[in-house]
């Protein structure tokens, strides 16, 4: 009979780390709702943590942060080694970078739902910088009718399955929320 215990030295090696924990509060999401929302410092410290790891974990990342460009690729957790074609790299996945995107998003809306004020780099204006940076990255590889499952690592464009509906629906997702949140505030 087979055992966990032949897998924990694997399983021991992971981060522990996963965009999916970001996607939950997503599909979930619901601006009143106290329990693990997008401010709950356990979810944002999960953010900061996935985005400190994948800034410097592909070429395509890094570049695009050399320029100074707001966001970047996200991938499902860092050991992934799914690269579209076998499983011997991993690149940032469509569907995670969207997900990046709407995160911001949708922290705007709490803060606005919430009347709070966020500062300095948590500013609505900030927030949105942030956000459109994760969409203007997916934009800059991939033509927006042909959403592919992920974007090239090391040097950028369309890597795995092509007109991926998860991908086109995370899309639609995130311009219907920032039409949302720049429809309550205009100023941005």
């Amino acid at each position: 009979m087979m055992t966990m215990a032949i897998f924990w030295p694997a399983l021991n090696t992971l981060s522990g780390l996963d965009i999916n924990v970001i996607g939950s509060v997503l599909v979930n999401y619901d601006v009143a709702d106290e329990f693990m929302n997008v401010d709950d410092p356990r979810v944002r410290k999960t953010m900061e943590k996935l985005e400190e790891i994948f800034a410097a974990q592909w070429p395509v990342n890094i570049a695009w942060k050399n320029k100074g460009y707001e966001g970047m690729g996200l991938g499902r957790f860092p050991e992934d080694a799914n690269d579209g074609k076998t499983s011997k790299g991993g690149n940032p996945w469509t569907f995670a970078t969207l997900w990046g995107a709407q995160y911001y998003l949708r922290l705007i809306q709490r803060y606005d739902y919430l009347g709070k004020e966020g500062a300095g780099e948590f500013s609505r204006k900030a927030l949105l910088k942030r956000a459109d940076g994760y969409l203007q990255f997916v934009l800059a590889n991939l033509e927006p009718g042909d959403l592919t499952e992920q974007i090239d690592g090391q040097a950028g464009g369309p890597r795995g399955a092509h007109k991926l509906s998860w991908s086109h629906t995370e899309l639609i997702n995130l311009l219907l929320i920032r039409k949302d949140v720049k429809k309550r505030n205009p100023l941005l």
